[in-house]
């Protein structure tokens, strides 16, 4: 994937608790597309637009990357366990088999993402927005869903076991074979 945005030629990256940080000089077109498989747990990457970039595989657990705007991008396999991504734009991403066990993704704009097998125990999904979303056999053990938002959204065999569904505008959701 074509990583479709623009790239400061001098881009900082605070190592936290590290001693500096390290200056990164006009990053190379690999690492403009692909961050896939890196442990970004460390990195800094508030100086950076994630707009269709390829995670697939990236460690970003416990990282708060509240607001980031990673639409279109390629988040397969990733682990953002415990992260926060409250109000996150995750809209026409792939999020099969992604680990968000625990995290908050409140006001999350999941439209039309792509979450077969997503991992999402315990996550937090208030006033989500799901219109179009793809999530069949999600494992959505214990989730807060309340107030979800998003119409055409297939939830089919997903496992929605002791989660909350408070107040939520579903309109044409499949559930086939879903645990509730």
């Amino acid at each position: 994937m074509l990583f479709r945005s623009l790239i400061l030629s001098w881009v900082r990256f605070p190592l936290h608790g590290g001693p500096g940080c390290a200056t990164i000089n006009a990053m190379s077109e690999r690492l403009q597309r692909s961050l896939r498989g890196q442990d970004l747990r460390r990195v800094d990457l508030s100086a950076i637009r994630l707009v269709g970039v390829d995670l697939r595989e990236a460690d970003l657990r416990e990282m708060d990357l509240s607001g980031f705007d990673f639409a279109g991008s390629d988040l397969r396999g990733a682990r953002l366990d415990g992260a926060q991504l409250r109000g996150a734009i995750l809209r026409d991403c792939e999020l099969g088999g992604t680990s968000l066990e625990g995290a908050d993704l409140g006001a999350a704009d999941l439209r039309r993402s792509d979450g077969f097998g997503l991992q999402a125990a315990w996550a937090r999904l208030e006033e989500a927005r799901l219109d179009g979303a793809e999530w069949r056999r999600a494992h959505l053990r214990g989730a807060t869903l309340d107030r979800l938002r998003g119409a055409g959204v297939r939830l089919d065999h997903a496992d929605m076991t002791g989660a909350t569904l408070r107040e939520c505008w579903l309109p044409h959701v499949v559930l086939d074979d879903a645990n509730l």
